[in-house]
């Protein structure tokens, strides 16, 4: 995920509109693709597999979050929230 993802990012915490609820839990979003990527928690789901141990997880950020451990690919951080961003772009 490249620089200018981080700068959306941040500017996600400025203009905090969270007009998506679950209607499992107490959580709002402020866009449904991030609804949708928190449905996975309630359903457990993980269709996302580590090639390299196997570890599974549900969104594919995750995942490349994990495979920056084995592949020692730099982090942005967040300095609002302190979110870890990839340096890259996964496909």
């Amino acid at each position: 995920i490249c620089e200018r993802y981080l700068k959306n990012h941040q500017k996600s915490h400025i203009e905090k509109t969270y007009d998506y609820p679950c209607e499992l839990c107490d959580k709002r979003f402020s866009a449904r693709k991030h609804l949708q990527a928190h449905m996975l928690v309630h359903t457990r789901e993980k269709r996302y597999a580590c090639e390299v141990c196997d570890k599974k997880f549900a969104t594919s950020g995750n995942l490349n979050r994990h495979k920056a451990g084995h592949t020692g690919v730099k982090l942005y951080g967040c300095p609002i929230c302190l979110k870890s961003l990839l340096d890259i772009h996964f496909t």
